[in-house]
């Protein structure tokens, strides 16, 4: 049953990923951006790169604090 209900939930992802990209004001292509559509395609772009650096220390917390309880007598 759940996994019909996840299929369900991807291919209605799939149907809407079309109309969630028209909606950005970047991918729609409109004109009247100005600064604020600079700033939102650079928040786009950073996005990733500062989700990336998050996952990166929240990796190394968790081995450092890996290591404190492997060290402890």
């Amino acid at each position: 049953m759940t996994w019909r209900v996840f299929a369900a939930a991807a291919a209605a992802l799939c149907v809407m990923a079309p109309r969630i990209a028209q909606a950005c004001p970047s991918c729609a292509g409109r004109e009247d951006g100005g600064v604020g559509r600079i700033v939102l395609l650079g928040l786009m772009i950073v996005l990733p790169f500062f989700i990336a650096y998050i996952v990166y220390r929240v990796i190394r917390f968790a081995d450092a604090q890996a290591n404190r309880i492997e060290r402890v007598p």
